[in-house]
């Protein structure tokens, strides 16, 4: 039909929060975060983005992070490091899981130990050496 286009968006499913770019939960940087056209690209020693949108999670879902996101700690930071799902209007947090049992490089997703209603806000913890990569969806399912 001789159209031509260059369409780049992305409509995602009901539970996509975040999807290459389409930014429906409304997510903005607190820290360590840059939003581009088709991921949100993370730098720096500690990453936060809260959600302008508030969601309900039972227990039988998740809240999942796909992309590529690595973090390097220092030789003196010891202890256990957690990522955090935290709810942006209460400031309480939701749950937490160790970055040591996270897959950050391959995305991870946080449990849910109850029925929730919450405005998403995820926190990368300080990382001495940084942070890197990009986050391309964030979803509930």
């Amino acid at each position: 039909m001789g159209i031509i286009g260059s369409f780049q968006g992305w409509v995602g499913d009901a539970g996509d929060l975040y999807i290459n770019g389409a930014n429906n939960a409304g997510f903005t940087s607190i820290s360590g975060a840059g939003f581009l056209q088709d991921r949100i690209s993370v730098g720096g020693t500690s990453i936060n983005i809260k959600a302008s949108k508030s969601y309900t999670i039972t227990t039988s879902q998740r809240l999942y992070i796909q992309g590529d996101v690595y973090g390097s700690f220092g030789a003196g930071q010891s202890g256990y490091h957690y990522l955090e799902l935290k709810d942006a209007i209460s400031g309480s947090t939701v749950t937490s899981i160790k970055t040591s049992d996270a897959s950050t490089g391959n995305g991870f997703s946080f449990p849910i130990s109850r029925n929730i209603t919450f405005t998403p806000w995820i926190i990368f913890p300080y990382a001495a050496n940084g942070w890197r990569g990009s986050i391309t969806r964030i979803y509930i399912a």
